[in-house]
């Protein structure tokens, strides 16, 4: 019966478009157990739902994972804010390691002495962009959910006048907070 209830009531939340934090019996969610969720066998939680457990996502665009007997329950919270994980040096790591990546950025006119610039203009639009729901829902499993944050960024250089819709893919984390895995994906070039 409460499986029911749960249902409808996120069925009807859904239709509102608000904030909803998914919530479960357990004291684990992906921030406690260090970024990989396992089983908790005091409350009897699978381990996808340690990884979801405190997560925050708009009503009409969130995980849809529940299976029998799932004692998770949706509450509506405010969210206008989010705390973003984003270590700088993963952004160099992963922009200027590897040929291909460093092809793409330089397609869009950026370089190395950019990345304060290029830094800043993901950080900003992956905060503007989840709180607006500009997100897809991505892979879940041990690990977390993970999403895809889109946003545009405009060419520099030789590529000044351009437009680039790009995404980064983060892992949500429990109370509005975002880690960035993905730092930078050119999705295509925006015509107009």
């Amino acid at each position: 019966m409460n499986e029911l209830i749960e249902f409808f009531k996120e069925m009807l939340l859904s239709k509102q478009n608000k904030w909803l934090i998914r919530r479960n019996e357990s004291f684990l969610d992906l921030e406690v157990c260090s970024g990989t969720a396992h089983y908790d066998a005091r409350t009897r939680t699978c381990p996808l739902c340690v990884a979801l457990n405190n997560t925050i996502f708009l009503s009409n665009n969130m995980p849809n994972y529940r299976h029998p007997y799932c004692k998770c329950t949706y509450n509506e919270v405010y969210l206008n804010h989010i705390e973003i994980e984003f270590p700088t040096n993963k952004l160099k790591k992963y922009l200027f390691a590897e040929e291909n990546k460093t092809k793409m950025i330089h397609s869009m006119g950026y370089f190395i002495e950019d990345l304060p610039f290029i830094f800043a203009k993901i950080y900003d639009a992956v905060e503007r962009e989840f709180l607006k729901g500009n997100y897809k829902i991505k892979t879940l499993d041990k690990y977390g959910q993970r999403i895809a944050v889109f946003y545009t960024i405009e060419g520099k250089g030789l590529s000044a006048g351009k437009k680039f819709r790009c995404y980064t893919g983060c892992v949500v984390y429990p109370n509005g907070k975002l880690y960035v895995a993905t730092p930078l994906v050119k999705d295509k070039e925006i015509k107009e």
